[in-house]
């Protein structure tokens, strides 16, 4: 049975047009600061201070029309549609076709996956046999958990927490918490106690510099600290071609 939803599903334009919106916020409150700011630019006026906001708006949307994952978490719990905990991200790229039957934990981390709440093949199915069925599910996601890109999480499924789960992975159903799952249909890959210490072994071996930096940078990306990481990511990774 297919997870999605014609083009004409309700819930879908719904879950796109509160992406959007919030989107567009962003996008006319920069371009509103300019405008405003115009004619005093256009005096030789306050350029610092027009410049100093504008690059500050900039770093706050990184591209124009894009948001952060944890901006726009917050902005949808803000609008009630999705109970979720603390420290939740989810992409504006994530696909969530039914919000008010979804609950996330504390530090639920969702990327440009996908998450349906309904058998979109119901309405064919009703219109066929002259029925009136229904085919909608909750989907909870709990604590801890991060669910990877192109990742589908159909109706009627429960994750449990400390999980990840990996890219393009097909999950519907009981998922135990506390393991690396990956691939269609779903499979354990290893124990998440397992992936932290594969996780500490590796960071071991960083470069003396960039080992620091991650820890002054804590948790979450940081653009201040993502040049200089770059660099030294670059020359660890391709030192031989660079000094060539």
């Amino acid at each position: 049975m297919n997870g999605g939803a014609g083009n004409d599903d309700p819930s879908i334009s719904m879950c796109r047009y509160s992406t959007l919106t919030y989107t567009d916020i962003l996008n006319t409150s920069f371009l509103l600061l300019a405008s405003t700011f115009a004619g005093c630019k256009s005096k030789g006026q306050g350029g610092t201070m027009i410049g100093s906001m504008l690059n500050l708006l900039r770093r706050a949307l990184g591209r124009p029309g894009e948001v952060d994952g944890l901006s726009h978490a917050a902005a949808l719990k803000a609008e009630g549609r999705i109970v979720m905990g603390e420290h939740c991200s989810i992409s504006p790229r994530a696909v969530i076709t039914d919000p008010d039957y979804v609950r996330l934990g504390d530090n639920a981390r969702l990327s440009d996956c996908f998450l349906f709440g309904h058998d979109g093949s119901i309405n064919m199915i009703n219109r066929m046999m002259n029925t009136a069925f229904d085919a909608v599910g909750k989907i909870i996601i709990g604590s801890n958990v991060f669910i990877g890109h192109g990742a589908i999480v159909l109706p009627d499924t429960t994750i449990g927490d400390n999980t990840i789960i990996g890219a393009g992975a097909v999950l519907k159903g009981h998922v135990e918490g506390g393991y690396v799952y990956g691939g269609s249909p779903l499979r354990r890959i290893r124990p998440m106690a397992q992936h932290v210490l594969s996780l500490t072994r590796r960071d071991q071996q960083l470069p003396d510099e960039w080992r620091d930096m991650i820890q002054a940078r804590g948790c979450d990306f940081d653009p201040v600290f993502e040049p200089r990481l770059i660099e030294l990511r670059r020359n660890h990774f391709f030192h031989a071609d660079l000094a060539s």
